[in-house]
């Protein structure tokens, strides 16, 4: 019993021992935090700066494709060379300007031409002359133009308003005592009449035209050749339409009203022929005259091409006075002075470049060597 009290005391007096240390220890892990004076106030925390926000990107709309679009590029067009030669064949003239040509293929647009011709005879290659009549002039062509169309509208245009909103339909001849009255009965055109007239204008202006128009004149420079000649005066007009087939270089056929009228004066005959070859004195002597071709009918003309550069055609005149022998048989119209015949030419056009061109015609007025004429043309094509 002694014992058990003291082992209790003994513990008892090591924990009164051991207090003090254990106090010491708690104060060194739990370190006490004074208090801030009351003077100074405690500052407000901050936010912490925000950087400025990226752009936001437009919105895609749902519909369009998610994949990048893809462009595909057309190879460019291969230009395939002409069959007829091209700019290749003659490049260069050494004077500047190029020696290509089209050929037969310029019937296909518009071009102008403008030339200047001089010959012997032509239409006017008669029997009977002594010497041959010179022919100098200037020659214009013109294919698909606009100065063709203008002047047919326009004349068109003229017509119709002339004509007015009526048309003849019958007419009544009656006899009142001694006189005899006629009666003429018209109606008015109805509006679908009446718009197909006004329309004609602009139809004669939408059609294609091929226009050419010689102009002969004694005072026009001549060579030397025709010089001394009786000179002639006068025109040749063909109004009309090309039709070209098919390639490149195309066959022309053209067609069209003619119209011609070429005079001269102081020709010297044979005895007994041309004009007034039956007055007397003039059977047995040679005699001055004067005399004309006149031609109002129809011209075809085929040209067909042998290279780019030349080209031959052949053109007949078919006179519908002579056809009709309007003024009475042939023998009292060459009396008369008055020629109507249909002459067939034969020629060849050198294109000496799309510019420049030259050509020969020959003239076949009538049967035998009195018939033969000819004409050569230098001109410039626009």
């Amino acid at each position: 019993m002694s014992s058990r009290k003291s082992c209790f005391g003994a513990a008892l007096l090591l924990g009164v021992l051991l207090a003090p240390l254990g106090a010491g220890a708690l104060a060194q892990e739990a370190p006490v935090v004074a208090p801030a004076p009351e003077s100074q106030a405690a500052p407000e925390p901050q936010a912490a700066p925000v950087p400025d926000a990226a752009p936001v990107p437009p919105a895609v709309p749902s519909d369009l494709p998610t994949t990048a679009p893809q462009v595909q590029l057309e190879p460019a067009p291969v230009e395939t060379p002409r069959e007829h030669g091209g700019p290749d064949e003659w490049a260069d003239s050494g004077l500047g300007f190029n020696l290509s040509s089209l050929g037969t293929e310029r019937f296909q647009g518009r071009f102008y031409e403008v030339g200047v011709l001089g010959g012997v005879g032509g239409p006017l290659a008669v029997r009977g002359a002594q010497s041959g009549v010179s022919l100098a002039g200037v020659h214009i062509f013109e294919n698909r133009g606009y100065v063709t169309k203008f002047t047919l509208g326009m004349l068109v245009a003229l017509a119709v308003a002339a004509a007015g909103n009526e048309v003849h339909v019958g007419s009544k001849t009656e006899q009142y005592g001694g006189y005899t009255v006629r009666t003429d009965y018209y109606r008015t055109l109805t509006p679908d009449e009446q718009a197909r007239r006004n329309a004609l204008a602009g139809e004669a202006f939408d059609e294609d035209y091929a226009v050419e128009l010689s102009v002969y004149a004694p005072r026009m420079p001549t060579v030397s050749a025709l010089s001394g000649r009786p000179a002639a005066s006068g025109f040749e007009l063909y109004i009309g339409g090309p039709m070209v087939s098919e390639g490149a270089l195309p066959v022309i056929f053209q067609y069209g009203f003619a119209a011609s009228y070429i005079g001269v004066k102081g020709v010297d005959f044979a005895a007994g022929e041309g004009p007034n070859a039956l007055l007397a004195g003039n059977e047995g002597r040679v005699h001055r005259e004067d005399f004309h071709y006149a031609n109002a009918g129809a011209m075809v003309r085929l040209t067909l091409p042998v290279t780019a550069f030349a080209e031959v055609r052949a053109q007949w005149d078919i006179n519908a006075l002579q056809l009709f022998k309007y003024g009475g048989d042939k023998d009292k119209r060459v009396q008369e002075g008055r020629y109507y015949t249909s002459p067939f030419r034969l020629g060849a056009v050198i294109n000496v470049s799309d510019r420049f061109y030259g050509g020969v015609t020959g003239v076949l007025n009538g049967l035998g060597w009195h018939g033969l004429g000819g004409t050569a043309e230098l001109g410039v094509r626009l």
